[in-house]
């Protein structure tokens, strides 16, 4: 039987010259890219958990929508990862962040993701992005 590892990830979102960027993260072999994301540990939401890795993997501080934006699995660990995504607005960019010696940060626009992500069902998650699902949300108003 193998295990099943629940994850939380945010998607980082913002809005340059009315352009839509995602920002990236590398993973730590360095060769591919993906967003913040980590197991969610006893105790801790999926919220809070994603909030978490956006700051250490991304040195990232901001908001999650409430809502789920999609899930996407991959395999891992002999096992497989479950990876609730969720939309989150930045508020600040920190210079320093505990894994910024291994991990180089980057905002790029949607088709340029599809090109770098190292999962595919990321990608279809990344898809559905589009202005009117982040204005429809509410939370997103002043994007």
């Amino acid at each position: 039987m193998s295990m099943i590892y629940e994850q939380a990830a945010a998607l980082p979102v913002r809005l340059v010259a009315k352009n839509i960027q995602i920002l990236l993260v590398q993973t730590r072999s360095g060769d591919k890219w993906t967003i913040p994301k980590g197991i969610i540990d006893p105790g801790f939401t999926a919220q809070e958990t994603a909030l978490a890795e956006a700051y250490e993997e991304a040195g990232l501080k901001g908001a999650l929508h409430p809502e789920i934006f999609g899930t996407f699995s991959y395999s891992k660990w002999q096992g497989t990862c479950i990876v609730q995504v969720f939309l989150m607005k930045v508020y600040q960019e920190l210079i320093h962040w505990p894994e910024r010696y291994f991990r180089e940060r980057k905002w790029v626009n949607l088709e340029q993701s599809a090109r770098m992500l190292k999962y595919p069902a990321l990608s279809k998650i990344i898809d559905k992005i589009n202005k009117d699902t982040l204005n429809s949300a509410g939370f997103w108003k002043d994007i």
